[in-house]
């Protein structure tokens, strides 16, 4: 009687156990690592898409947050959530990264180029079209060197100084004098002595080891179909595409503007827009970043300096309000590094400790929350 009634209750147990499991319930997502916002970690360099957040630490290893509805975060285990703290993507060393709306582009160390994300227009080099939502292989060459990401297309240099490109492709975006989209990487024009690229919305800007500057694309002026040469200055440095607006610097450290300015975003005291790039006061400058309407940069002093678009606190200064000239934020000398993308801003010192400011609805500030903040944060 005894094992009877054993065995009737180990029935009713399993019976239970069952009509708990059914298939139509959720398989729990995997719990993303937890990084103490302000807490001692290392990043050297950073990148930004619309709501989301790559940054790569100084151990070499890549770290994603924020919104992951089209796989840009880059887990093996998808998840469309907003992820509020850094998460590593696997152990591998990667060397460079950028970001584009809701895709990301990587080159790792042994020089093979990865992508992820969004691939509506092929931008990730594939021709099937859809998401993907871990890194993968963009072919098998192992010279890639140099890349940038737009809102829907890919640019990328190799070791030889020539220039790929791949994605949306209807205001000639890609440079190769057609409007049709490219699905996978295609060289652009025959020259060798590509340095340096950078991609906005329908845009695309290059430096040449001869220092001059490049362009093609549609902005501010009108459509460019193959990569134009703008002027006659050969000592460009380095440059920084926004979504309608662009920013180079000079050997002589000298900040140039040019493009939309409807939100003071050129920093010139006006909201007048250029076609050409015009210097930016006297001062000297050591890096600048150009995001959607936004700009941040950092003075030779290692001052940090803001101006543009504020409507979600990205301009660091503790208010909503748009800044036509650029004004300093605090008084610290240490800053490094800067990126503005859609709505929210980053920025790393000379420790390698890593900032943020403005839109946090997707945890792309990385600081634990999905609170936004006008003054820059800890990540």
């Amino acid at each position: 009687m005894k094992t009877l009634k054993s065995i009737f209750a180990i029935l009713i147990l399993t019976l239970f156990t069952i009509s708990c499991s059914h298939d139509d319930d959720p398989v729990p997502v995997p719990e993303p690592v937890v990084i103490i916002p302000g807490s001692n970690q290392m990043y050297n360099m950073v990148t930004s898409g619309y709501y989301h957040s790559l940054a790569i630490k100084t151990d070499g290893t890549l770290w994603s947050w924020g919104s992951n509805a089209s796989g840009q975060l880059g887990y093996t285990t998808a998840t469309t959530s907003g992820v509020k703290s850094p998460n590593p993507l696997g152990i591998s060393t990667w060397a460079t990264i950028a970001s584009g709306s809701l895709f990301n582009l990587a080159i790792k160390t042994d020089g093979t180029l990865w992508g992820w994300g969004s691939n509506d227009f092929g931008q990730l080099g594939d021709a099937i079209i859809g998401n993907k939502t871990v890194p993968t292989q963009m072919g098998t060459a192992t010279n890639w060197r140099a890349i940038a990401a737009g809102q829907y297309h890919t640019l990328v240099i190799k070791t030889n100084g020539t220039l790929w490109a791949c994605g949306i492709n209807s205001l000639y975006e890609l440079g190769d004098g057609t409007t049709t989209n490219k699905t996978s990487l295609t060289q652009i024009g025959t020259a060798t002595n590509w340095k340096e690229i950078a991609a906005g919305n329908t845009f695309s800007i290059a430096i040449k080891t001869d220092g001059t500057l490049w362009k093609w694309g549609t902005l501010q002026g009108g459509i460019i179909t193959t990569p134009t040469q703008m002027g006659t200055a050969t000592n460009w440095k380095s440059i920084s595409a926004g979504d309608n607006q662009a920013l180079a610097l000079k050997t002589d450290n000298t900040l140039w503007v040019w493009g939309n300015n409807a939100n003071g975003q050129l920093g010139d005291g006006t909201t007048t827009s250029r076609v050409d790039p015009i210097q930016l006061g006297t001062s000297t400058w050591k890096t600048a970043s150009s995001g959607k309407r936004t700009t941040l940069a950092i003075k030779a002093d290692g001052t940090l300096w803001t101006w543009g678009k504020n409507d979600y606190g990205q301009l660091a200064d503790g208010t909503l309000i748009e800044a036509l000239t650029p004004h300093q934020i605090g008084t610290e000398t240490t800053w490094n590094t800067v990126y503005t993308a859609l709505q929210h801003s980053l920025a790393t010192k000379t420790d390698n400790s890593l900032w943020g400011c403005g839109n946090n609805g997707n945890g792309q500030l990385g600081d634990g929350t999905i609170d936004n903040t006008k003054i820059l944060k800890r990540i």
